[in-house]
């Protein structure tokens, strides 16, 4: 949940979201129990990032599921006042060390006015499993995020990702395709604000 926009430099931010996943679990479940299907736990997210230097922050997220993550992002076109915005970075997640998840997504985001933000967001997801039945097992996705960010030091969002297998495993369809749908806020915390943006026409 967030625009192309990197965290000034300098200046933090914090985030609290509430997600409804479908596909993720029961991925894992067919494979040991195909009696179980659709099954999805709701959960909250808190995020915490840092503007590290101009155009590029980090950060980090733990979710009531057990989720740590830790990421990156570098904004290489535009900057926090300009109209449009592109970036890129990586993402690094667990769930108590038996599930690994990494992204290399494309931030890309247009902002018509000062305090609103529309994205989308294309990614790879590689994942890697250790438990639940499966031994050292690999899969990827091609995914997108997509959504809106409107506030200026108290923003709320709204976002909706979509990811889908690239191949196969064990040779049969037994990875679902993910959606998961968010709301959630974030809060500016420092920083300065009011500068005028050579990118903004």
């Amino acid at each position: 949940m967030q625009t192309a926009r990197t965290v000034e430099a300098g200046t933090g931010e914090v985030g609290l979201g509430l997600f409804y996943p479908y596909g993720v679990i029961n991925a894992v479940v067919q494979v040991a129990d195909k009696e179980k299907k659709n099954f999805t736990i709701p959960y909250i997210q808190a995020t915490g990032k840092y503007g590290i230097i101009d155009r590029l922050d980090a950060g980090i997220n733990i979710s009531t599921f057990g989720q740590l993550g830790l990421e990156a992002k570098y904004q290489f076109f535009g900057d926090q006042e300009s109209l449009f915005a592109a970036a890129s970075g990586i993402g690094f997640n667990t769930f108590f060390f038996y599930y690994y998840d990494f992204q290399i997504p494309i931030h890309l985001s247009v902002h018509p006015l000062e305090n609103l933000g529309i994205y989308a967001t294309p990614k790879y997801i590689g994942q890697f499993i250790n438990s639940f039945g499966l031994a050292n097992t690999y899969f990827d996705y091609a995914g997108i995020s997509g959504g809106i960010m409107y506030g200026d030091r108290v923003k709320i969002g709204l976002d909706i990702t979509a990811a889908f297998p690239l191949r196969k495993i064990y040779s049969i369809d037994v990875f679902p395709n993910l959606y998961n749908f968010g709301v959630g806020v974030k809060w500016k915390i420092g920083g300065k604000g009011g500068k005028k943006s050579p990118y903004r026409f």
